[in-house]
């Protein structure tokens, strides 16, 4: 999967999902046992899903400092991974964390 494979659902849920508590058919709605939602392009309401990232988010130096040690040892193969990693953004973080959905791109500096 790629950064831009993650979709943005907020909107999607604000305009769609009217009343959270019951089911279309009027039964009590658990969202706790909810496994997976349908969508079909013949549903009138049709809006526009938009990538939740706009760029790949960086890693920390030190996951990519481990990253290319196993690339140098072989241990992940070179086809296709190694310029795969390489080319991660990375920053000087002490723990990796993916942005919030509502946290903008540009808060995040890439090397």
């Amino acid at each position: 999967m790629q950064y831009k494979d993650f979709i943005n659902l907020q909107q999607l849920s604000s305009s769609l999902i009217k009343n959270k508590k019951v089911d279309t058919e009027g039964n009590i709605m658990n969202w706790l046992k909810v496994k997976c939602f349908e969508y079909k392009t013949n549903n009138p309401y049709i809006v526009e899903l938009k990538c939740l990232y706009s760029k790949p988010f960086p890693i920390s130096h030190e996951k990519k400092k481990d990253l290319l040690k196993l690339c140098e040892k072989n241990v992940i193969p070179d086809i296709m991974f190694h310029t795969f990693y390489k080319s991660l953004p990375s920053i000087p973080l002490k723990k990796d964390k993916a942005p919030e959905p509502g946290e903008s791109d540009s808060e995040l500096d890439e090397d």
